[in-house]
């Protein structure tokens, strides 16, 4: 956003103030639209961010709102367009609260008494953890029952890791300038920003429709390339999905995966497991063919592999690794199968435990399915590493095992080949149970059968899984305790539902065009474009 903002000064003459009345503009009237709202203080910074909220403050009150601006640092420290806009304040007759104030520490426990907070203290460039004031001011601001609105991202939150090393704002919303940021997908970022939304600052649409390597994968996207089957259609053509998966420690586990792909749409699931696992399929899904394939005391091991690829041969695509253990009969079944046989694979739990150990990954374009800790495995770091930086780990395990991963979390991260990253929209705490992440694999590996995209096949199955937990969140508002069999069972009704909605708002816009051509008056032209 720096690099657009410099260009868009630089090279297409827009101003700095046009930008900073813009976002201004758009505080003001997010608050303006809120019922009950009279009592507005804008807590402003030192920057371009602390401008912006001292121009919302213009603006509320010019339409009648009782406003105060109260400044992080004395007026001296600000400089060009937020000292214009300090200026302009003052001379409007907005009471201002400066740090100097003999008053300042008093005016700190009176905000309770607003009935909405603009936080405008520090922008995307804040260097963190925050102290002194302005850490004083975060605390009152949390403490207070008001609406908490703030500009571009919460004070307090890195923008780029969406991390908090310290006190940050917990703000009900967020209007992020421009363009959507990492912070507002990651860590602590996702919960203080509240409800968020992006506003257009003027900003010229040819520099934001090509910057960026990463795209938010929402139901236009998602609909556009889900597969549908027509009426030649069959089994085969629909896709055939080889799971990998069980043990006699987890024996749902191919179960879980098989009932995901045939959710998602897979025509076919073929199981490869142990004894253990496949009572288990024989018992909850009796539409899928079950192999009983050589075991060591409950574990597949090498001398399944033969039996494995013979299965394989009439499959479009293979999930591995739900459930499957980490004996070192595993490793060597991983590893042997890696090896000599050549798939599109989806490599998801133990599967992935075992890659840093073994000598062979899949030979062809494969998608790797890890969450937060079994990321940290295949990169040799910690857990937070990656929680902190979840869009450059991603990147990272893309580039050293040459393969396209999907980072599994709130706001799963979906990595191609060249970097670019899809950012999923769907999602629920209903997904935080044992054994989704199986359905999810299984979904995954479904998709790849018909697409033979690991990118394509991971956003979209991270879309539909997220979007079943949300069905499931509809239903049962506040309530937790859905199983992974019931976010499988949902995935249909949840695609046709989001699917509906998105039929509903294109025949909107549609109904909206058409109103237009209606009303449309040529001599009307200069004043619509205005």
């Amino acid at each position: 956003m720096r690099g657009v903002e410099s260009t868009a000064v630089a090279e297409f003459g827009v101003r700095v103030r046009e930008m900073m009345e813009a976002a201004g503009k758009a505080l003001a009237e997010e608050i303006i639209q809120t019922k009950n709202i009279q009592n507005v203080l804008a807590a402003a910074g030192p920057g371009n961010n602390g401008g912006d909220g001292i121009a919302a403050a213009r603006f509320l009150f010019a339409e009648g709102k009782n406003v105060t601006i109260l400044l992080a640092v004395e007026p001296s420290k600000l400089k060009d367009e937020p000292l214009h806009q300090f200026r302009m304040a003052a001379e409007a007759g907005i009471p201002i609260i400066e740090p100097s104030s003999p008053h300042y520490s008093a005016e700190l426990q009176r905000f309770g008494e607003f009935d909405a907070i603009i936080d405008a203290l520090l922008g995307t460039g804040a260097r963190l953890p925050v102290e002194g004031t302005i850490r004083q001011i975060i605390e009152a601001v949390n403490d207070s029952p008001a609406l908490i609105v703030s500009a571009d991202i919460p004070t307090g939150i890195d923008c780029d890791t969406g991390r908090a090393f310290g006190e940050h704002v917990f703000a009900d919303r967020t209007l992020t300038f421009g363009l959507a940021k990492p912070f507002l997908f990651c860590a602590e970022g996702i919960a203080a920003s509240g409800a968020w939304r992006i506003v257009d600052i003027g900003l010229p649409l040819e520099l934001i429709a090509n910057v960026g390597t990463a795209f938010m994968i929402e139901d236009t996207w998602a609909f556009t390339r889900l597969p549908r089957r027509n009426v030649h259609s069959h089994k085969r053509s629909s896709g055939v999905v080889l799971v990998i998966a069980g043990s006699r420690s987890f024996p749902g586990a191919a179960s879980l995966t098989a009932r995901g792909a045939y959710r998602a749409g897979a025509g076919l699931v073929l199981v490869a497991t142990v004894e253990e696992a496949a009572q288990s399929v024989r018992a909850t899904l009796p539409e899928s063919p079950v192999e009983v394939v050589p075991s060591q005391d409950g574990f597949l091991n090498p001398e399944a592999i033969g039996k494995v690829i013979a299965m394989a041969e009439r499959c479009d695509a293979v999930v591995i690794g739900p459930g499957i253990g980490r004996e070192p009969c595993v490793g060597g079944f991983v590893d042997g199968l890696f090896s000599r046989m050549e798939a599109q694979w989806v490599v998801d739990a133990d599967a992935l435990w075992w890659l840093p150990e073994i000598r062979s990954h899949p030979s062809k374009p494969a998608l790797l399915t890890p969450h937060n800790g079994e990321a940290a495995r295949l990169l040799g770091c910690d857990h937070e590493s990656v929680a902190g930086a979840r869009f450059s780990a991603i990147r990272e395990i893309t580039e050293k095992y040459s393969h396209q991963a999907l980072l599994k979390g709130p706001h799963s991260l979906v990595c191609e080949a060249d970097g670019e990253i899809g950012v999923n929209m769907t999602g629920s705490p209903q997904l935080a149970t044992a054994g989704t992440g199986d359905v999810l694999a299984g979904v995954a590996g479904a998709y790849l059968a018909v697409l033979g995209d690991p990118f394509q096949a991971g956003a979209l199955a991270a879309f539909v899984h997220g979007a079943a937990g949300e069905l499931l969140d509809a239903e049962y508002p506040g309530m937790m305790g859905a199983l992974a069999t019931e976010i499988a069972d949902a995935i249909p009704k949840a695609r046709k539902e989001r699917f509906d909605r998105l039929v509903e708002a294109m025949e909107s816009l549609e109904e909206d065009d058409e109103q237009w051509d209606e009303d449309f008056e040529e001599d009307d032209l200069d004043e619509r474009l205005n």
